[in-house]
């Protein structure tokens, strides 16, 4: 499983070893980030600096940055100013020299500009980073962040004290001497982003008898905040459905001979987009509201010991009567992410060895808070899948949602809390969810029933990020693919099947997504409402050797009656 972590670095300020820093001060100390799609930063920074004191002289300043500058430039009103840039193994100091000497009850206003590197991190399509982090050794009177994304990407996530002003996201405040600024955290992502899933499921009859084989292979989950799709198959469908918790599945009927294999390749697109909705505790609503009917998702389970007396005990204390949904939620992430330290762990835990261990993974973050949820009184359930990595690659999984009665299901994140608030009821693109769990804890998405020998199941996935000139192909597939479905469960006249097939023709010939998208819609109302999950069932002997078995069973009783 996968955690995802950031490093937060802290600008010092100093005067230079002459000066004493008693004495002087600043007025302002204003940064600006514009950040590239390269993960870097363009930075530029302003400065008025004020000598107070009488007997001494202010004639440069260090600014220490953490990572790698390039591109220095630093002025004043009158022209450019001269530096040096030092190169540390973490950082690099620039050494700013004045036009003149800074005395006694005068203020300087200079500034100062670079482009930074490996300040800036995230997935392919992500832009994440603390910017401005800060610790000083003098006043500053009036101290701001301000922070503007690539172009094209859109913001997801910043502190609750900043302020959104079109593309920028800033903060201001203010630092006495020895104080230190953590920074402003921001996350903005090219959304949606566009994904490649592909699957291959291989089984193995092993045995020494024929196996008849139902494959049922868990594909996606449909979302507020992504759109996936099934779009091609190797082998033939037997038949879509979705299940009681809104999982979509594909399943598969073959023969396997003794030391056969049957190999299916599947190919999904996923469609992921920030899921930032304006919930907080004025709209959430409040346990008394929630619908009985979701009593289910209060029960024990497995991985959930919901009424064992130390969940009992530690949700009781983490709550502390709290009623309203959000604030719930909040405690509970919260006093998740206090109660366990990340540790990867294998296999699963369950709530109760990760309260007791004080550590787990995503898995083990999510089965407690899920645990502790349930037994405050709020239902909860478990989502799992992949998110992308810093170097492309993707990683498996596991995170929550809590449900509200306002707004029905909603997502968190416990695993990430410590680094990025809480992704409490947001989700961001970089994720994609495969199924969610809450009548069962189990996490299986591959199922298979055979007659005959025990077959082996094996899954691989593979998951690549899309341009957008790829996505249309792939989802004029999937049309074709859900309109053959979905057609063999209706009749060719069905109004919803007849708008799939035009709405299929007309992206095809206009080149829209939206059209395609509108297309797969309409076949996945009618997939959802007929498609039903089969059964394997043994067959029956053909009708001639049945009725031969019959006469011989008849001509053995006649011959048994005569003998008598």
């Amino acid at each position: 499983m996968y955690a995802k972590l950031v490093a937060i670095g802290i600008i010092f300020l100093l005067l230079p070893v002459s000066a004493a820093s008693a004495g002087f001060y600043y007025n302002s100390i204003n940064q600006e980030y514009e950040l590239n799609p390269d993960k870097t930063a363009m930075v530029r920074v302003g400065f008025e600096v004020v000598n107070s004191q009488r007997d001494r002289v202010l004639t440069g300043i260090s600014w220490t940055i953490p990572g790698t500058v390039m591109k220095v430039k630093a002025w004043d009103e009158q022209g450019d100013l001269s530096f040096e840039k030092r190169e540390g193994k973490d950082q690099t100091t620039i050494e700013v020299s004045f036009r003149s000497p800074l005395y006694s009850g005068r203020s300087y206003k200079f500034w100062l500009e670079y482009i930074a590197q490996k300040i800036v991190y995230g997935a392919p399509g992500e832009f994440r980073g603390r910017f401005g982090g800060f610790q000083t050794g003098v006043e500053i009177k009036e101290y701001s962040v301000k922070v503007k994304g690539p172009p094209g990407t859109k913001l997801f996530l910043t502190s609750p004290s900043a302020q959104v002003k079109g593309e920028n996201v800033y903060i201001r405040t203010s630092l006495k001497a020895g104080d230190s600024f953590e920074g402003l955290p921001v996350i903005f992502f090219y959304a949606p982003l566009f994904y490649r899933v592909s699957m291959v499921e291989t089984v193995t009859n092993r045995g020494k008898e024929k196996s008849d084989v139902l494959l049922d292979v868990l594909l996606y989950h449909l979302s507020q905040s992504q759109f996936a799709t099934l779009c091609s198959s190797s082998h033939p469908l037997d038949s879509i459905y979705v299940d009681e918790e809104n999982n979509w599945h594909a399943c598969f009927r073959f023969k396997l001979e003794p030391g056969a294999s049957e190999t299916i390749w599947l190919g999904l697109l996923w469609i992921c987009d920030i899921y930032s909705p304006n919930i907080g505790p004025e709209n959430s609503g409040a346990l008394f509201q929630i619908e009985p009917v979701m009593g289910g998702y209060l029960k024990e389970d497995t991985w959930w010991e919901v009424n064992n007396p130390q969940i009992q005990q530690k949700a009781n204390l983490l709550a502390e009567g709290e009623t309203n949904v959000f604030l719930l939620a909040q405690k509970i992430v919260k006093g998740v992410d206090e109660l366990v330290e990340y540790e990867e762990t294998e296999p699963r835990q369950g709530a109760l060895q990760t309260l007791e261990r004080g550590k787990g993974d995503c898995d083990g973050y999510s089965d407690l808070s899920i645990a502790l949820a349930r037994a405050c009184g709020l239902p909860a359930r478990l989502c799992f899948g992949w998110v992308a990595k810093e170097d492309g690659s993707f990683g498996g999984h596991a995170w929550v949602e809590f449900y509200t009665p306002t707004f029905g299901w909603q997502p968190a994140d416990p695993t990430w809390a410590e680094n990025w608030g809480d992704y409490l009821f947001k989700s961001d693109p970089t994720r994609l969810l495969r199924g969610v769990r809450g009548l069962t804890s189990s996490t299986s998405s591959v199922f298979i029933s055979y007659f005959g020998s025990s077959p082996d199941v094996d899954e691989k996935v593979e998951i690549s990020r899309l341009e957008n000139r790829e996505v249309l192909p792939m989802l004029l597939q999937a049309c074709d693919l859900l309109l053959a479905k979905a057609g063999e469960l209706v009749s060719p006249e069905n109004s919803v099947l007849r708008e799939a097939r035009s709405l299929y023709e007309l992206a095809k010939t206009q080149g829209s997504i939206d059209l395609a998208l509108h297309s797969i819609k309409c076949s996945n109302q009618i997939l959802s409402e007929l498609g039903k999950q089969p059964v394997l069932e043994r067959r029956l002997l053909p009708l001639m050797w049945l009725f031969v078995l019959i006469l011989v069973a008849v001509g053995f009783a006649v011959f048994s009656l005569r003998k008598r």
